[in-house]
């Protein structure tokens, strides 16, 4: 019999360490703690960066509707509707644009969710946004977009 994990062939030795990490602490349960071994329990925030901090903090109140929740010294934080996640601005003085390049396009780090997306990406159009086609990838529909510092960013649908 082999032993597996996420799909992949495990010894011995890397199934005694997994079997180890999982087991339920019952003294930790009776004082108050999780029974789940998850160490976190969401993304909290999300941090881009900016050239100019008081125009994207304008871009994104007013264009992407964010709600505005604080601002610091170098950096603003938005509250995307009524989601538990933050979303970072951070003024940097050299700027590299937030995205990663595969073998076959640019990529960027993670989707806004919506759940009309022809809608949402009409809306962005209005307000000056070049929006990418809608893509539909079977359990998603996606588009794509930059922000004025040139960050790549994405906006999916769920499809059900």
């Amino acid at each position: 019999m082999s032993l597996t994990q996420y799909g992949r062939k495990i010894n011995k030795k890397e199934a005694k360490i997994y079997k180890k990490a999982n087991k339920i602490d019952f003294k930790q349960l009776l004082r108050g703690g999780s029974m789940t071994k998850n160490l976190f329990e969401r993304i909290d925030g999300v941090f881009m960066p900016v050239i100019d901090l008081d125009e994207s903090i304008i871009w994104y109140k007013d264009i992407l509707g964010l709600t505005l929740l604080y601002t610091w010294d170098g950096g603003a934080g938005f509250k995307v509707n009524e989601g538990d996640s933050l979303l970072g601005l951070i003024h940097v003085k050299d700027h590299f644009p937030a995205f990663f390049s595969t073998q076959e396009s640019k990529m960027h780090y993670f989707n806004f969710k919506t759940l009309d997306i022809e809608n949402s990406c009409k809306l962005l159009k209005d307000r000056g946004v070049e929006m990418s086609e809608i893509i539909d990838a079977g359990k998603i529909k996606i588009a794509y977009f930059q922000d004025p510092n040139g960050n790549l960013l994405g906006m999916c649908e769920e499809v059900k």
